[in-house]
């Protein structure tokens, strides 16, 4: 059923760093921003989102409503409102490890192009892949408690925020359950949907499919009580 799906984040990405690749502790502009975002394009229907949504993607998605031509056009300008003003927050560092607008945008177009496939996957992720993330994060010390904080030079957090995306991307695709589930071709859509919402700060021609989180809290967001 293509019209509601549950989006197995609590599975497969239990624990992982959502949106904390910029500190918003000190950024008191992020709440009056987003704010504006929700007043300048309000979408029917569709609740005001703020940044606590944002940060905590455990809702339904409807990607059919969201998609469809009379919110597809608000829904992207919100978003990427929303987007940017979580991006203003960081330094110049920082920025890298946020998708920008433009390829944030062109993710939504491709994701509802793409539609049927990638609600396809997102019900395939299931226990065995969240199993093997704990696995190696634990043996590659890249669990929460080894976040590296502000002290550390930049590299140091760079490299573990990416390292534990390159661990989901690896233990979902090579984990003989989702691959038995989603077939070649529906997975190939799949991983061409994260590359594009790849952050610049974590290679260009990579594909980590956690990256992907925040436009899959944007979209669960809006869609929560829809």
């Amino acid at each position: 059923m293509f019209t509601q799906f549950k989006i197995f984040i609590a599975l497969a990405f239990a624990g992982c760093v959502v949106n904390g690749q910029i500190y918003t502790d000190n950024c008191p502009s992020v709440s009056g921003n987003v704010s504006q975002c929700n007043i300048d394009t309000p979408i029917a229907d569709v609740p005001s989102i703020s940044t606590s949504n944002i940060l905590t993607p455990t809702y339904s998605l409807n990607l059919t409503v969201i998609c469809s031509s009379s919110r597809l056009n608000d829904f992207k300008t919100a978003a990427s409102c929303v987007l940017n003003s979580y991006r203003h927050c960081g330094d110049n560092d920082y920025k890298t490890l946020v998708v920008k607008e433009a390829a944030y945008k062109d993710a939504i177009t491709y994701a509802c192009d793409n539609i049927g496939p990638i609600m396809h996957v997102q019900n395939c992720i299931g226990d065995s892949v969240t199993d093997c993330i704990r696995n190696r994060e634990a043996r590659e010390k890249r669990t929460d408690g080894a976040t590296p904080d502000r002290s550390e030079p930049f590299s140091d957090y760079r490299d573990h925020f990416c390292a534990r995306r390159q661990i989901t991307k690896e233990c979902t695709e090579h984990d003989e359950d989702f691959l038995a589930c989603v077939g070649t071709g529906t997975a190939s859509i799949y991983l061409e949907y994260y590359r594009k919402m790849t952050p610049a700060g974590c290679g260009a021609t990579s594909i980590f499919i956690a990256s992907s989180l925040l436009l899959v809290s944007l979209l669960s967001t809006f869609m929560k009580y829809l």
